[in-house]
């Protein structure tokens, strides 16, 4: 699954959510990669590749059953040794200067003993490459494993480690154009999106330690290590009766630090704004305002997995167990700071600062959470035109976290410029609870012919509140977050035809994410966040075709229309200049989500050889809260060329970004609470874009 956005991260899959509540999970030998894709995403310690044997995709109801979480999933597994000895290499580059290798290894090493090991190194300067580090992506991960079978192989009992250094900086994903007021964007100046630099050549910043208050100065080429060590025993075992017995215990600590280097609005300021350049000089012109966020955190968690499942008759079941756990800690200190906006741009000062207004929305929080869990499914097929899957999870939930809690009351716990944790007034807050959550899931298909049927599936999933969620404030409600996802449809299978069309409905209450609000005051954004609560609905009806209208050619189809809206969204703000207001966006389209989809997929075979392309369509999404600002669609295309010169030796060109799209969109700030935006005419501003075109050529070698 190609991603526009990103060589290393997997595609997500939408589901009708914002991705970053739905994203895509993954599972390495029965267990999550990571208890949570936060402190540590998933693709630190996990990129696929040689060292797995299997990878597939686990639907919704599935992963909710397995997990608690709500999202599509890939599941894989470890590429283990046999008796006879293989080995593997993938060897990838592309002409930025990308550099990618991936090794297994694997074999015997005496009787009923098996190893494997492997390594995926990747070096990625980018197509816009930062001045003060080479890589925009500098990942290594080494994995070594050893497996005992006895029993004429009904048990196996597996022990692996892996290590991981992923250096990945969210620093890079912005960059200027003018946004014309019709959905359309332009060139600003000179600016090349994808190509061109738009961060300070040195990368030299300041911030305060929301720890003690220590202002320390740092670069941002040190401040992206992903580090940890991860272990892991997998043992299956297949009894005479037909039953199979699946355990999977993990081990795993890891310290992160992070910068969330984000842009907060272009603003055109004369000299008396108080803005200079390094040598004093009163500066006048375009200023890039900057927003920092900058973690530094550490996780620790366990994980084990039992699952028995046996054929009975017309029924596959399998009954499973979690008990995960994870500590986390976390210290986000945040401060803004300013340049100008041009490529290599230059660093502006405040107060002979390049950083200011420390801590104002800073974060923290340390403590643990545990999920406790029992979970069924059965898969019934009495006949050959019905099946029906069903699944229940019972989680017990309970979280431990210590934090400064803001909005409950302790004056001091309120954010401001300067806060830290030891400073008079501040006060550390526990909040412990324990919560029951149920989860469940249906899907029933039925046949009236060999070729037409119905399929139809309800899930339901019940979630309560993380960790991060008490990083600043103390959640406006503990109720709980519940998802109901309903779908209904048809199925049409023919040798030449195999269609699924289906319409949806989503619905997720009490949503609970970390928002900023941005206003200009007196020539100076001013930023406030809140811990919103709100829902999103969302109606949907997706087709998906597989269709081989002639020997050797495949055309796969993807439409989505789908209608995510706020629900019960509203907050009320003061700001610096003293007025008052409530916002409401209730009903509104979730900003940052198109209305439709469409994905058209062909691609020919024949004997040593395949050739394939790949369209997506995003139409329009809203820029704003109020839905009075948006982007256009625009196509993410793809295209490729496989060839197999034998049994052991392959290769693959890939193309990225054929049509040399900028896919330039993203959201602008401080229209959230502008009535009037007509301003927003050939206006400068900073988003995200998609990769830029990109010709990536692989070679592969197995034996």
């Amino acid at each position: 699954m190609l991603n526009a956005e990103s060589a290393s991260k997997p595609r997500e899959i939408s589901i009708g959510l914002p991705a970053s509540m739905g994203g895509t999970e993954i599972y390495e030998d029965g267990v999550l990669v990571g208890y949570y894709f936060w402190p540590v995403p998933a693709d630190a310690h996990w990129r696929g590749g040689e060292s797995y044997g299997s990878t597939s995709t686990i639907s919704i109801g599935q992963n909710a059953i397995r997990s608690g979480n709500v999202g599509y999933a890939v599941d894989s597994y470890t590429k283990l040794g046999t008796d006879q000895f293989h080995g593997s290499a993938n060897l990838k580059v592309n002409h930025y200067g990308l550099f990618l290798a991936d090794v297994n290894l694997n074999g015997a090493i005496g009787k009923g003993y098996y190893f494997t090991a492997g390594a995926y190194l990747n070096f990625d300067p980018g197509s816009a490459r930062m001045p003060f580090t080479r890589n925009t992506d500098e990942t290594k991960i080494f994995k070594i494993g050893l497996t005992k079978r006895w029993n004429e192989g009904r048990g196996e009992l597996s022990l692996h480690y892996k290590y991981f250094d992923s250096r990945v900086p969210q620093l890079s994903t912005t960059a200027p154009f003018y946004y014309e007021g019709d959905g359309s964007t332009s060139q600003f100046e000179n600016f090349r999106l994808g190509r061109d630099n738009y961060l300070i050549s040195d990368g030299e910043f300041s911030y305060m330690k929301v720890k003690d208050g220590e202002i320390v100065s740092d670069n941002m080429k040190n401040v992206t290590d992903r580090i940890g060590h991860d272990v892991l025993l997998r043992m299956k075992y297949n009894y005479d009766n037909g039953l199979k017995l699946s355990l999977t215990t993990k081990a795993g600590h890891a310290r992160t630090n992070n910068l969330m280097y984000t842009s907060s609005g272009i603003d055109f300021l004369d000299e008396t704004a108080g803005y200079t350049t390094e040598d004093g000089t009163p500066f006048a012109g375009n200023v890039q305002n900057r927003f920092g966020l900058y973690f530094d955190n550490g996780t620790d968690h366990s994980m084990t997995t039992v699952e028995l499942t046996k054929k009975s008759g017309n029924h596959e079941w399998l009954v499973g167990f979690n008990e995960w756990l994870e500590h986390q800690i976390i210290y986000g200190s945040t401060f803004s700071s300013a340049h100008t906006v041009e490529v290599d741009p230059v660093p502006l000062l405040k107060n002979g600062s390049r950083s200011w207004n420390y801590n104002s929305s800073a974060e923290f929080a340390k403590g643990w959470e545990n999920k406790t869990a029992i979970y069924a499914t059965d898969e019934w097929i009495p006949s050959s035109r019905f099946s029906l899957f069903y699944g229940l999870r019972l989680e017990l939930y309970s979280i431990d976290v210590d934090g400064a809690f803001a909005g409950i009351g302790i004056q001091g716990n309120e954010r401001y410029d300067g806060f830290n944790l030891q400073n008079e007034g501040v006060v550390i807050n526990n909040f412990r609870h324990t919560w029951l959550n149920p989860t469940g899931t249906v899907n029933a298909k039925y046949k009236f012919t060999d070729s037409f049927g119905l399929a139809g599936d309800y899930m339901f999933v019940r979630e309560r509140p993380r960790i991060e969620h008490f990083n600043q404030g103390f959640p406006s409600t503990l109720d709980p977050v519940d998802v109901q996802l309903g779908r209904f449809g048809i199925t049409f299978d023919r040798p030449w035809i195999s269609l699924t069309s289906m319409v949806s409905y989503i619905y997720k209450t009490n949503n609970k994410t970390q928002t900023r609000f941005y206003k200009m005051i007196e020539g100076e954004i001013e930023v406030q966040t809140r811990l919103m609560c709100y829902g999103i609905a969302t109606l949907g009806w997706t087709t998906d075709v597989n269709l081989i209208p002639f020997e050797h050619f495949n055309l796969h189809l993807l439409t989505t229309l789908q209608n995510p809206e706020y629900v019960d969204y509203a907050t009320t703000l003061t700001f610096s200049d003293g007025k008052t207001e409530k916002y409401d966006y209730s009903g509104k389209m979730v900003k940052g989500v198109p209305r439709f989809l469409l994905e058209i997929d062909p691609s020919y075979s024949r004997d040593k050889w395949r050739v394939w392309l790949s369209a997506r369509y995003f139409s329009k999404h809203y820029a704003n809260m109020p839905n009075t600002v948006y982007f256009n669609g625009h196509w993410e295309t793809f295209g490729g060329f496989d060839y197999k010169f034998n049994s052991h030796l392959s290769t693959s060109l890939n193309v990225i970004n054929i049509l040399n799209q900028s896919g330039a969109k993203g959201a602008i700030a401080a229209a959230d609470l502008m009535t009037d935006v007509s301003i927003l005419k050939h206006y400068l501003m900073s988003g995200s874009y998609i990769r830029p075109f990109t010709v990536e050529l692989s070679l592969r070698y197995a034996f």
